[in-house]
């Protein structure tokens, strides 16, 4: 990488990537068994626990489920985008304050040291 730089296409062919990862099949065999193991508990336990939520959530009776509901919804909406978005910038910034020192100096030489009164 760093005599040739990064290219779309092997400068030569060369199967000797395959020769290490199958020197010892049996690594890569366990970690076909562990996916698969991963895959059917995680599908099974969401198969049973998704309609036994569901049916608690829908009875009246029961006093959590506002709640339950809304924390299922919650989870659901900023599990991926939301939290992702925000956070990735927020810790892109803070090393950004961090390991340049002049920025954190402009920064700190604004009014209030930079925060923001409402």
């Amino acid at each position: 990488m760093i005599r040739n730089g990064y290219t779309l296409f092997p400068s030569s062919f060369s199967l000797k990537a395959y020769a290490v990862a199958l020197e010892n099949p049996m690594i890569i065999l366990r970690a076909y068994v562990v996916t698969l193991f991963i895959t059917v508990v995680r599908t099974i336990s969401s198969v049973s626990l998704m309609p036994m939520t569901a049916s608690a959530i829908h009875k009246h009776t029961f006093r959590i489920a506002d709640g339950l509901a809304f924390f299922f919804f919650f989870t659901h909406v900023y599990h991926t985008s939301v939290c992702k978005q925000y956070l990735r910038p927020l810790q892109r910034l803070l090393y950004n304050l961090v390991t340049n020192s002049d920025e954190l100096r402009r920064i700190s030489a604004l009014p209030n040291g930079g925060s923001v009164q409402g």
